[in-house]
């Protein structure tokens, strides 16, 4: 019995340094199992409960990290690194008075704890309050002002994505719309990129630039959703006789992406399954595993340095590249499908001078035509279309 329970022992030990580990390379999905098991045998391990609020909040799981800082705190009232981790849970459920108690209990607590990450996220917590001086100067202290892309545009971007944008975009779109005006003035404005569509045929756009429904931000401003016509229409008419129309009646769905011209691949993102959502019910746009990967299946193409354009919402399994892979214009990358935050299969598009952080810039389609809704055909070098209008691609 003694030596089972020795190995019982060692083998948790080891456990919660495996589980320590990968907490530390961010990789929490797989921490966290481990972290829990070590706290079902400890109960009263601290620093283990500590450990695995950090990972429940960083997985955004609030109401789990919540509950596991107030267990630590019945034991350990004054451990600082707790609050913190409570504060940014008190975030995710929009709490901003009580979140700006816990990092100011934490700050007075243990002032060498998460010092400047702390500042970054009590600024959020200020914001939220109608602070905005205050949060500015807490901005200004985080991680991001140090960074040579600083701006505190971002300080609104960051108060956006504690938002979801469905089933209402506000106030989301808000805190983006603030972002964006304060951000895209003078040189900060990229010239817009130029490329052919990555598509073939009549397309029409049902968002387009700085779209209320889901193109704002410094990010996404500059974005277009299309969706594949023929005959004037989006889906076989046949489909919605019996008044169930289904995603694979889209002509959107499966349509191939094609890469606008020679490029390398930067970014993929496959497995996601789709989406069950329509115009009538977008409750399943609900789902944890879609609000948190709003793009689902992706590619993104670099063209240039400062040139890069993000594919979205394809379809699981039919991505053809994987990062790093030069493709030559027109190598097909994948197919359209309905993942991520998308109720009718469509293609979205947005063109970006920087991936990390996410920063758009205008996008403008070369060889193709426009029509306007009244027939009006435009034609030129580079062309933008406007929600409502076909963008013609041969």
């Amino acid at each position: 019995m003694l030596l089972a329970a020795l190995l019982a022992w060692a083998l948790g030990d080891e456990r919660f340094d495996h589980a320590l580990a990968l907490v530390n390379e961010q990789r929490f999905a797989e921490a966290r199992p481990l972290l829990v098991a070590h706290v079902a045998e400890h109960p009263n391990d601290v620093t283990a409960l500590a450990w695995l609020a950090y990972a429940e909040v960083s997985l955004a799981d609030a109401d789990a990290a919540l509950a596991t800082t107030e267990r630590a705190l019945e034991l350990a009232p004054k451990l600082g690194p707790v609050w913190y981790h409570r504060g940014r849970a008190l975030l995710l459920k929009h709490d901003f008075a009580a979140a700006d108690a816990a990092f100011t209990n934490c700050s007075e607590l243990a002032p060498d704890s998460f010092p400047a990450w702390r500042s970054h996220f009590q600024a959020l917590a200020a914001l939220g309050l109608r602070d905005e001086p205050r949060a500015r100067v807490l901005y200004a202290a985080s991680p991001e002002s140090a960074q040579p892309w600083a701006d505190p545009a971002f300080l609104f971007e960051r108060m956006a994505t504690l938002f979801p944008i469905v089933p209402e975009p506000e106030p989301a779109r808000g805190w983006h719309r603030r972002a964006a005006k304060e951000y895209f003035v003078g040189e900060k404005v990229a010239a817009p990129l130029d490329v052919a569509p990555p598509v073939n045929g009549e397309w029409l756009v049902s968002q387009g630039n700085f779209g209320d429904e889901s193109h704002f931000g410094i990010a996404g401003s500059f974005g277009f959703d299309l969706g594949l016509t023929k005959e004037g229409r989006l889906y076989l008419e046949a489909a919605v006789a019996d008044g169930a129309l289904t995603k694979e009646e889209f002509f959107t769905y499966g349509a191939p992406v094609r890469a606008p011209a020679k490029a390398t691949i930067v970014r993929v993102a496959d497995g996601l399954a789709e989406n069950g959502a329509s115009l009538a019910d977008q409750s399943p746009l609900l789902e944890p595993a879609v609000r948190w990967n709003p793009l689902g299946n992706h590619v993104v193409v670099k063209l240039a340095d400062d040139a890069f354009l993000l594919l979205a919402h394809l379809r699981a399994g039919t991505i053809t590249v994987k990062e790093g892979d030069v493709v030559a214009k027109d190598a097909e990358l994948g197919q359209i499908g309905q993942s991520g935050v998308s109720y009718a299969p469509h293609l979205h598009l947005t063109a970006l001078r920087s991936l990390d952080p996410p920063i758009g810039r205008p996008l403008r389609f070369t060889g193709c035509t426009v029509r306007e809704p009244a027939g009006r055909v435009r034609r030129g070098d580079a062309v933008v279309p406007a929600a409502g209008e076909l963008l013609i691609a041969r």
